[in-house]
């Protein structure tokens, strides 16, 4: 499974923490990509091919929600998660699909309640 965070660095520490951790307790392997910016992910070539995005609705110039309307575009299939400190875009997330809207700090037990949903999506 590829993963994909984009998030600033201070908060993406945490959340590879909680990777890790759920790494150890999981079946499943997976990849884990970190992009600081929607732009800087955008740009990327793996778009298409990135199974979850864990996405900060504060990143960059670029807006958020534009980001996550785009990465629906190119990849439909794609778990997104807004993983942010605002609860200003819980309705955007419902134009993209959204698989979940984490509301920062987060606990390892919503983490993994997240991740059991991820597992469950990709069967």
């Amino acid at each position: 499974m590829r993963i994909a965070v984009v998030d600033s660095h201070s908060d993406y520490d945490e959340i590879i923490k909680y990777f890790q951790k759920y790494l150890n307790t999981s079946l499943i392997s997976f990849k884990l990509e970190h992009y600081e910016t929607g732009e800087l992910f955008l740009e990327s070539a793996t778009i298409s091919s990135v199974d979850v995005v864990f996405i900060d609705v504060f990143i960059g110039e670029t807006d958020t929600v534009d980001v996550t309307k785009k990465i629906r575009d190119k990849n439909p299939f794609c778990n997104i998660i807004f993983a942010t400190m605002s609860k200003d875009f819980i309705y955007d997330s419902y134009d993209v699909n959204a698989l979940y809207y984490l509301i920062k700090p987060f606990s390892y037990e919503t983490f993994v309640k997240v991740m059991k949903l991820i597992e469950k999506n990709a069967n």
